[in-house]
């Protein structure tokens, strides 16, 4: 299924309410909403959850369309870990 819709860039199962996620790369909204409903007619689609990106917290992520490697950060002997809120 994921192979019939190119805007799908990744695709994964994960664990809750959800049996799988799917990255999609749409031009605008109505792309989208398209690209949805052509998802939605596959006949083992019960239902669709869809969350839009607003902004990208790691610009520099291959997610947020970087094609240049991240820098690294540099090495800590911590186990601190970020809050975010």
């Amino acid at each position: 299924m994921v192979r019939n819709h190119p805007e799908i860039t990744a695709a994964m199962t994960v664990t809750g309410g959800a049996d799988a996620l799917l990255h999609v790369r749409a031009r605008d909204v109505e792309h989208f909403e398209e690209v949805l409903e052509r998802i939605r007619v596959e006949p083992f689609i019960r239902k669709t959850i869809s969350v839009m990106v607003l902004s990208h917290l790691l610009p520099e992520s291959p997610e947020a369309g970087a094609t240049h490697e991240a820098p690294h950060a540099p090495h800590t002997t911590s186990g601190d870990a970020a809050n975010m809120r």
